[in-house]
């Protein structure tokens, strides 16, 4: 009976594994659609990489109003 238990956990398991695979790929697959840069991070520091991301989104500077 063990065995029947174990063999069950491990093919949910793996099933778990092809479906998170299968997501990852729909997940890269719709972001290059949607976004100019890699989804995979650029050849370099951290730093390059959110200089990146930063550079690909608006940015809104709210009005400031100073008295004088």
């Amino acid at each position: 009976m063990l065995s029947v238990v174990l063999r069950m956990n491990l093919w949910k398991m793996a099933g778990d594994v092809q479906i998170l695979e299968e997501l990852k790929k729909l997940w890269k697959s719709k972001l290059a659609e949607t976004h100019v840069f890699s989804p995979e991070p650029v050849a370099g520091s951290a730093a390059q990489y959110l200089n990146l991301l930063q550079r690909s989104q608006v940015q809104i500077h709210p009005n400031v109003v100073t008295s004088g």
